[in-house]
């Protein structure tokens, strides 16, 4: 397959550094990758709500509502315009394997007021029923309200999240069952004083976690509590140049295995942000230990081009696998550096999209010289060490028009196998195509999508990928299990995935191909013919058909 890499030079997600690697088609399983790290305990937020990445590090899981409002940033500030006429809109999906998702939403407000209301369900037993809870509950249920006031010149946001996953967990064929409760709730206020804004924010984020399986390290169910405290004030002082200063609170409180890990740490920091450089400045205070990190940007127009380079230096709190687990030395601090740099380069014309990331990223050796998780495999014969704690990112991305209107998309992502955060994945290549079709004077339209995707394990044989139920990275084997040291080697593969959607005005229909090479195998008598394996511990990954409805409602 390494000649398909030489063609496929670029990438499809152009607006998006991150892209999602799903153990599953319904959406249930997976995990994150962020500029060739795998995403896992760090912060996010969807829709201004917090969400502690402990546990919950897959934003598809929840829902399209959260996944489209996926970020890592804090919200921003508002702009002053609210929604004025009501909507409301719902969308239906079957597949199979009792794939079943239902989304509805309701917005009503006017130039001061404005009320969310969004609910999501997903029902999915999975290619070998790894899913199935032996109840009629569905495996996902995630309710969103919010409430958003503008007085003057004052700004007032209420927003609460309810998330409640109760599924089964097939690993290496043995089942169990995932209960995942999430409540998280924010408030967001803003008031504007000439040049001045100042900015409140406040989240409140609680989990009960229980993972009754045998691969599972710990026993019962899992409490979290997490208060956060974040307040702001901006000053403009010109069109492109604000001067920030900001205060923040943390207070995480695990408990689980008749233990209790408490962790506070708060930040002060002072940011300047111009039409050409971004500056960041924070002082992270934890356990009477004082950490310096920082973010540094520079943004820079080339004609048609944008130029983005930026280094940052960042602490997280450790997992709480690692000190509850009794799996490092205590002596480490709670905190853990990570740092990363980016060249980032942008072309948008007025048909093509062209960019290019280069990201490398530098973990924290100290923290995983203290676990006794780590092997070292990456010994080499003249007895030197491959740069186990650095890791590289590549992603080209392109999109053309060719001949009748047809959309090419290219893409190519190299990454650095040879580490925990890999994913399993050294290349993957895209090539697709997209056409849109108006008939009937315009009032029906139709778009064509199809999508050949080549994933490149690579020569490593440090297959790595997440831990389904402690969520953190490991290499393929579990110490806690009868099978360990069980090495699984991971195949290259190749899927084409294709839809043909069709709308007329608000109203649109989707069926889709997931795999449709092993779709077409099947119907011949090859029913094992390119079964995917994604994950050491989880099931092949076959096919999947489905049918979207969705619709929206003005007024």
């Amino acid at each position: 397959m390494n000649f398909l890499f030489v063609v496929f030079l670029i990438s499809i997600s152009f607006s998006q550094t991150f892209n999602y690697f799903p153990f599953d088609w319904g959406g249930q399983f997976g995990y994150l990758n962020n500029k060739g790290k795998i995403f896992w305990n760090q912060d996010w937020r969807s829709n201004k709500l917090l969400f502690d990445g402990t546990w919950a590090i897959y934003p598809r899981m929840f829902g399209k509502k959260i996944e489209d409002g996926f970020t890592f940033l804090q919200p921003e500030l508002y702009n002053n315009n609210l929604k004025t006429s009501p909507e409301s809109y719902f969308l239906y999906k079957q597949g199979d394997y009792n794939l079943d998702k239902f989304l509805f939403g309701l917005e009503y407000g006017n130039e001061n007021r404005l009320i969310k209301l969004n609910g999501f369900k997903r029902t999915f037993s999975g290619s070998e029923g790894q899913y199935y809870n032996n109840t009629y509950q569905p495996n996902q249920q995630s309710y969103l309200a919010s409430y958003e006031s503008i007085n003057n010149n004052e700004y007032t946001a209420i927003t609460i999240g309810h998330f409640n996953t109760f599924t089964g967990l097939m690993l290496l064929d043995q089942k169990g069952i995932i209960d995942n409760k999430i409540t998280t709730g924010n408030l967001n206020w803003e008031k504007k004083y000439n040049n001045f804004t100042m900015k409140f924010n406040m989240d409140n984020f609680l989990q009960r976690y229980d993972a009754r399986h045998s691969f599972s390290l710990f026993e019962g169910p899992r409490y979290m509590t997490r208060i956060q405290f974040q307040s702001k004030i901006n000053y403009n002082l010109k069109d492109h140049y604000h001067l920030s200063f900001g205060l923040g609170s943390n207070k995480r409180n695990i408990q689980m295995n008749s233990k209790d890990l408490i962790i506070d740490w708060n930040n002060l920091y002072l940011s300047f942000n111009s039409k050409l450089i971004r500056l960041k400045s924070e002082i992270v205070t934890g356990h009477k230990k004082y950490y310096y990190s920082y973010k540094f940007i520079i943004l820079r127009e080339l004609g048609s081009f944008n130029l983005n380079i930026n280094r940052s230096s960042e602490y997280h709190p450790i997992h709480p696998y690692y000190i509850l687990g009794n799996v490092m030395n205590s002596s480490h601090s709670m905190l853990k550096n990570n740092k990363n740099s980016n060249l980032e380069l942008y072309f948008i014309g007025k048909s093509n999209l062209f960019s290019i990331v280069l990201s490398h990223m530098a973990d924290d050796k100290n923290f995983w010289e203290a676990t006794s998780l780590q092997p070292n495999l990456n010994e080499q014969e003249d007895g030197s060490q491959n740069q186990k704690y650095q890791y590289y990112f590549l992603k080209i991305n392109c999109q053309i028009k060719i001949l009748y209107d047809i959309k090419l998309h290219l893409s190519y992502i190299q990454q650095d196998p040879n580490n925990i955060f890999s994913g399993n994945r050294h290349r993957e290549g895209n090539f697709g195509l997209e056409k849109n079709i108006s008939l009937f004077k315009n009032f029906l339209d139709m778009k064509f999508n199809g999508m050949l995707k080549v994933v490149s394990t690579g020569d490593s044989h440090l297959d790595s990928n997440i831990d389904l139920i402690e969520m953190v990275p490991v290499y393929n084997y579990n110490m806690n299990s009868p099978f360990y040291h069980q090495v699984v080697n991971f195949d290259n593969f190749a899927i084409f995935n294709a839809n043909i959607e069709a709308s007329v005005s608000s109203f649109k229909i989707n069926y889709e191909w997931k795999n449709l090479n092993h779709i077409i195998a099947s119907a011949l008598g090859y029913k094992n013919y390119n079964n995917i394996l994604v994950h050491y511990q989880t099931p092949y990954l076959g096919s999947n058909m489905s049918l979207t409805i969705e619709w929206y409602f003005q007024d």
